[in-house]
């Protein structure tokens, strides 16, 4: 059984801009990297389409 943990994160990050009228694949990851020397993890996975 897995138990759930809610952590808050606030942070930004940036998109830079490429051409209006070009779209393109942009993908975001969210890792978590937990103490003790454990080994970290992808948590989620996200792939958005840009433009400009």
């Amino acid at each position: 059984m897995h138990s759930r943990v809610k952590f808050n994160y606030e942070n930004e990050f940036k998109i830079y801009e490429g051409d209006w009228g070009k779209l393109y694949a942009a993908r975001i990851e969210v890792w978590f990297c937990p103490d003790f020397g454990r080994t970290e993890r992808k948590l989620m996975e996200r792939v958005c389409k840009i433009e400009g």
